[in-house]
């Protein structure tokens, strides 16, 4: 064989066994190469929530905490984070608007007394909800209807009503069997009374300046049928029975049957002062119930009434809270779902039970386990006041006038000036406030 023939022999043989082995090493993979079956996931997406920012006032219950809780934990797109501002009825709103900068967050949601749903609107800080309501069919009809005039400015509705309230007259059922009718009876009865069952008060009341006084103030003046302020916000004293209400606080406050330290405590002061058993009587919220049954030497021996008339003329204020949605909100819808959430029958039935609110959601007052927690909430006497009560006056000017207001009875209380220059002097302070 010469040397061509060899080679070509030699490659024809090479090429034959190396096909012959690739399509050997081939096969072989075929058949161990796995089977991989493609199934679809069944695992759902992860979906990150939009978060909501909502100024709350520091509440003394858990009702809120728990609201907050159990939305979150029931929404599917939306996580509410709470800010506690600390706010009362006397907190400006350029204050508000500086906390929210402080804390580097844009207001979704504020909670503020009713009294203040005029001036916020009025500064175009708050967004009409009348347009949410009407598309999602919520019938502001079933709420109570006081609630429901202090939302409303410039025939808008600028808020939601959250909670309500009037003042009670918290008594000793053993040591009285009836609270006072009138605020003379509540004087002769807090004197005479005194030191009974180891108390030390009389009467005791929240005297605070920052909104206290005030309060307690136009609860008395109303209730002699006073006023200081029209429906309209206009200024407009009816000097005969606002002196007789003036003259009575004045009574009050310098008597020997309030607590010492009157003009340093709020209500929660005065709460852990009933609680331990140191007074007959006490003017307080609703809420504070939760706090005196927590008292084994009180809880069973308390009641609660309206506060006492002064006059036949005699008018229930009506305070509260509510919610409002900031116009600059980048997420409207989330704050709206909140808001329904908050002012709807979980979020109220939530603030009854867990907190000893009053529920501005009528139905509310009428569920079994509200009634279980609050059986007062069914008495004619109390239905009788919370549908009558008044809301405050309803004007963007009311913290500015109310502050003039507040210095003025501090002045007459402590008898710097006479109730005729108290008068005088209220209605020229609270004009220059346009």
């Amino acid at each position: 064989m010469n040397i061509k023939k060899a080679v070509a022999y030699i490659l024809c043989t090479t090429f034959i066994f190396v096909s012959c082995n690739r399509d050997e090493i081939a096969e072989e993979t075929t058949q161990q190469q796995p089977i991989v079956e493609y199934v679809e996931s069944t695992e759902p997406e992860e979906i990150i929530k939009e978060e909501i920012i909502f100024a709350g006032s520091t509440h003394e219950t858990d009702g809120m905490r728990r609201i907050i809780r159990d939305y979150n934990s029931q929404s599917k797109y939306y996580e509410v984070v709470m800010h506690e501002l600390g706010m009362n009825s006397e907190t400006s709103f350029h204050q508000i608007v500086q906390d929210s900068k402080e804390v580097n967050a844009k207001y979704d949601i504020v909670e503020i007394d009713l009294s203040r749903v005029a001036e916020f609107a009025d500064s175009g800080f708050s967004m009409p909800l009348d347009d949410f309501i009407q598309r999602d069919g919520i019938d502001l009809s079933e709420y109570l209807p006081s609630a429901i005039k202090s939302v409303m400015y410039t025939d808008r509705v600028l808020a939601m009503p959250l909670t309500v309230s009037i003042g009670m007259m918290y008594f000793r059922t053993d040591i009285i069997s009836a609270p006072p009718k009138d605020w003379d009876e509540l004087l002769r009865l807090s004197t005479q009374l005194k030191g009974r069952e180891n108390t030390e008060n009389g009467y005791i009341l929240a005297g605070r300046y920052s909104g206290n006084l005030v309060l307690q103030a136009l609860e008395i003046i109303h209730s002699y049928g006073g006023q200081l302020m029209d429906i309209d916000g206009n200024v407009s004293i009816d000097v005969e029975n606002t002196r007789r209400g003036l003259e009575k606080l004045s009574d009050i406050y310098n008597s020997d049957v309030v607590q010492k330290r009157l003009y340093m405590m709020n209500n929660l002061d005065v709460g852990e002062i009933f609680a331990e058993g140191k007074s007959v009587f006490m003017r307080n919220e609703p809420y504070m119930r939760e706090l005196i049954n927590k008292s084994a030497l009180v809880r069973s021996n308390y009641a609660i009434a309206p506060l006492p008339r002064g006059s036949e003329d005699s008018e229930i204020i009506l305070s509260g809270r509510a919610v409002v949605m900031n116009a600059d909100s980048e997420n409207v819808e989330g704050a709206w779902d909140f808001i329904k959430y908050l002012s709807g029958y979980e979020g109220q039935k939530a603030l009854a039970v867990h907190g000893g609110e009053i529920p501005s959601l009528l139905p509310v007052l009428q569920d079994f386990d509200v009634l279980v927690v609050s059986n007062y909430f069914a008495t004619n006497s109390f239905l009788n006041a919370i549908e009558s009560a008044q809301p405050k006056y309803i004007t963007p000017n009311y913290v500015k006038r109310m502050e003039i207001f507040e210095d003025i009875l501090a002045s007459y209380i402590q008898g710097e000036i006479t109730v005729e220059t108290a008068l005088a002097n209220l209605e020229i302070g609270m004009n220059t406030i346009r």
